[in-house]
């Protein structure tokens, strides 16, 4: 890939495929009297992604000092433990994000509940996305900042219940994860 940075010059397009991308004049080698020349002067010019399932967004959060990041953890345990130091060292933020954990990387434990971030951030609102992308793990104040009730209805998507029939800070597919 290109490195530098961007730069004035063109691209060369022939039907659906790029044929060159040139610096400074270069691109008048690729221009003919049939050639149709789009002028976009200092606009940045990049190709599109087109992708059916992407999770480019995932990149920013990898990087987010906002965020703890959960992809390594092995257990439920360990993961309470960052999400707590992480917390406690982010006392200013308003909620408390984060990212990337895996059941399968858990040793089949259960589904991690409410109460498991109840226990360690109860004043803030509490959000973990799954490393999938189709599922969370939120606190009792995350569930109510979002405005989750037991009778909500969710095309494609659904929220967790406890024995008692109340959100238990499971929350599943993207349509769910919309509030």
């Amino acid at each position: 890939g290109y490195v530098r940075g961007p730069f004035e010059g063109g691209v060369a397009i022939e039907g659906n495929k790029i044929l060159a991308i040139c610096e400074g004049d270069a691109i008048n080698d690729y221009i003919s009297d049939d050639t149709e020349v789009f002028e976009y002067g200092d606009n940045l010019i990049m190709p599109g992604l087109i992708d059916a399932h992407d999770h480019l967004w995932w990149g920013a959060c990898a990087d987010s000092p906002y965020m703890v990041n959960l992809s390594m953890t092995k257990s439920k345990e360990e993961a309470i433990a960052m999400i707590k130091e992480f917390a406690g060292a982010n006392p200013d933020l308003p909620r408390v994000c984060g990212f990337g954990w895996m059941l399968g990387q858990w040793n089949d434990a259960p589904f991690p509940t409410k109460e498991d971030l109840d226990a360690i951030v109860p004043e803030r609102p509490t959000y973990m996305l799954n490393g999938d992308c189709h599922s969370a793990w939120l606190n009792s104040k995350g569930i109510k900042e979002a405005g989750y009730t037991p009778d909500m209805v969710i095309d494609g998507g659904s929220i967790g219940l406890d024995e008692a029939g109340e959100p238990n800070g499971q929350i599943f597919e993207p349509a769910a994860l919309e509030y």
